[in-house]
C-alpha cells in the first residue's frame, strides 16, 4: 500500500503538527506501507528540530516544492 501526505509541516520545522506527521508516517511503515510527502521547499522563519529528521524511515519519498 502507499501513501501521499500532504504537510505545511515537516521536518526540519519542529512543531507539533510535525511530530504527528512523522509518527503517523513511522507507525505506517510498520505496517509495510511505502510514503511518500509533499511539502515546502523554503522554510522562513519556522522552529527547526534537525532530530526529527532521523525518525523518518529511509524509504519515504520527500517532495519540497
Amino acid at each position: 500500500m502507499r501513501a501521499l501526505f500532504v504537510s505545511y509541516y515537516y521536518p526540519p520545522i519542529g512543531t507539533s503538527g510535525t511530530i504527528r506527521i512523522v509518527n503517523f508516517i513511522k507507525y505506517l511503515k510498520s505496517l509495510g506501507c511505502t510514503s511518500s510527502v509533499l511539502t515546502i521547499k523554503n522554510i522562513v522563519n519556522q522552529t527547526l528540530d534537525q532530530s526529527l529528521e532521523n525518525e523518518i524511515p529511509q524509504s519515504t519519498n520527500v517532495y519540497r516544492t
